[in-house]
């Protein structure tokens, strides 16, 4: 009997302390509505005003246009050009830069002021890069994204060319050598049909030329394919050769990218809101709870 009234009387401890955890969270939710409601031209105002600033703070900032170019690097063999990692170190050099200063006729007067405003992003997976120029000037943007690749591409061209006639002249060189080795491949057949017409040569005479001639047409028919092989592998390797080139050129942008006054005025707004609130619950904690001075 006591262990059932102690059961009881725990339940009834327990649906006492739900009831009251209950009233305390409505109490709270009530409260906090009140303070809400306590500070709500505060609430309401100061996200406005934040708002109506930032809004004509960006009518006054100066606009900055980008403009993007793509460039596909090529498979030339050449490292500085080739490779993503590389290439951006030559495209952000002084000298590359200085060029493009110098063909534009821009303002700046170093090219690390120019480098400020240029950035690069390697594509993934891809032999490209993208650029990007920002100015404050949308057709200064556009020329300079396209300066850019103009330039790199007037630095790696030449070793493009370069590995192009390298391959070229060992296919002609492989391929004069292919000639070279048919040509005695037929005289040597051609000796050694003559060796078996022959009526004047005794047997062992004929056996040793025979001997002789069969190891000859082995060995060139053996080079051959081995040439052979090489003349396809470099007539691939020249067919698959490229070298780099514009992907995508820049273009006009026709809007800035910033100042954006919609979206700076709506994080003002919100960021307003949430200080208000939060200074309508500061403000009404220290009310409540007002600091004693200790003389």
């Amino acid at each position: 009997m006591k262990t059932v009234e102690y059961r009881r009387k725990t339940m009834s401890e327990n649906d006492s302390n739900q009831e009251m955890n209950q009233q305390s969270d409505e109490i709270s939710l009530t409260e906090i509505i009140e303070v809400i409601w306590r500070y709500k031209k505060l609430i309401v105002i100061l996200p406005v005003v934040l708002a109506v600033i930032a809004y004509a703070v960006s009518q006054f900032l100066t606009p900055s246009y980008s403009s993007t170019s793509k460039v596909y690097l090529g498979n030339f063999g050449n490292e500085m050009y080739t490779s993503a990692g590389s290439a951006q170190e030559v495209i952000m050099s002084n000298d590359l830069l200085n060029d493009v200063i110098n063909n534009l006729d821009l303002s700046y007067d170093r090219p690390t002021s120019l480098r400020g405003s240029v950035s690069i992003e390697s594509l993934s997976e891809s032999s490209m890069l993208e650029i990007t120029a920002n100015h404050e000037n949308p057709e200064r943007a556009q020329e300079i994204a396209n300066g850019v690749v103009e330039q790199f591409l007037a630095k790696a061209e030449p070793a493009y060319e370069e590995r192009q006639a390298i391959v070229e002249e060992l296919y002609n060189t492989t391929l004069e050598n292919y000639e070279q080795t048919s040509d005695s491949l037929d005289r040597n057949k051609e000796a050694l049909t003559a060796i078996e017409e022959n009526e004047d040569l005794s047997e062992t005479e004929r056996d040793l030329s025979r001997s002789r001639l069969i190891d000859y047409v082995e060995m060139d028919e053996s080079q051959l394919n081995e040439l052979d092989q090489q003349l396809q592998d470099q007539k691939l390797e020249l067919k698959n050769l490229h070298g780099p080139e514009v992907f995508e050129q820049a273009t006009l942008p026709q809007s800035p990218d910033s100042p954006n006054p919609s979206l700076n005025t709506a994080i003002a707004f919100v960021i307003g809101a949430i200080t208000a609130v939060g200074l309508a619950f500061v403000r009404e904690f220290f009310k409540n709870n007002p600091i004693r001075r200790v003389n």
